[in-house]
């Protein structure tokens, strides 16, 4: 990228689109990305495809890799030297970003996996055919798109649809609100042809208790209060569905 580009785009943003698209995740973390799913048998190929998102998927690390960037911020070290040293790290084959990020992540609880498990739990509870790329999954690019490198994303968005094609995917389930919103809104923007049907998570699982009028129910009472998260209320638009959702569950008060 040329240097006055440099001078006007952030330097962390610069890094996430490198990740993304040299690396397949936002951190730029080496790994099986497929491993929280390793004891579910998920098939490859099924009526619905289930859309992890690159953001369960390594969020454990990205916390790490956080910790450590404010450890070099405290002696002295900006994120954009933190970055640099990174690259030159990289220059001789040591990847400090992964390195970093796994030992940062070791031994803490791992609260993003066990959402994904339980996601894929729940679905085929509810009797839903579940597949899984595993490591073939691509991110889907929307960090591209919110951070405007709009050629990057469209091109990105275009060879992922042509990973769907390969797998003969029809349906995707989303779990994370901004890949869901990227899968079923964006890519018809951009890619001629894109007939994918896209859903969310929340939104099936609440068609699926409906029709089968199913009524989840709690081993003790319990009183929440729902937050609408804004990419979910505000480009899925789904609002009634997490209330419905909560409101049929035996037990819990809204």
């Amino acid at each position: 990228m040329k240097k006055y580009v440099k001078n006007v785009i952030p330097v962390p943003h610069l890094y996430m689109r490198e990740n993304v698209l040299e690396k397949g995740n936002i951190p730029g973390v080496a790994g099986d990305k497929a491993e929280w799913a390793k004891n579910l048998n998920l098939p490859r190929e099924a009526e619905y495809m289930f859309f992890g998102g690159c953001g369960y998927q390594f969020m454990r690390y990205v916390e790490g890799m956080m910790k450590a960037a404010a450890g070099m911020e405290k002696v002295g070290f900006g994120r954009e030297a933190g970055i640099g040293i990174s690259k030159m790290f990289g220059k001789i084959g040591i990847d400090l970003p992964s390195i970093t990020a796994k030992v940062a992540a070791a031994g803490q609880e791992d609260t993003y996996t066990r959402i994904l498990v339980s996601a894929v739990r729940v679905l085929r509870k509810l009797g839903l055919d579940i597949g899984y790329m595993h490591e073939d999954e691509p991110c889907c690019g929307s960090p591209l798109y919110y951070s405007g490198f709009l050629d990057d994303y469209i091109e990105h968005a275009k060879e992922n649809v042509e990973i769907f094609k390969s797998y003969g995917i029809q349906k995707l389930i989303g779990l994370i609100p901004a890949c869901t919103a990227s899968l079923r809104d964006h890519y018809p923007k951009y890619v001629e042809g894109y007939n994918l049907e896209v859903y969310h998570f929340i939104e099936i699982v609440a068609q699926r208790l409906r029709k089968a009028d199913l009524k989840p129910r709690l081993k003790e009472r319990l009183s929440v209060a729902y937050h609408d998260p804004c990419q979910l209320s505000r480009y899925l638009e789904i609002i009634d569905a997490p209330r419905e959702v909560l409101a049929s569950i035996d037990g819990l008060e809204l």
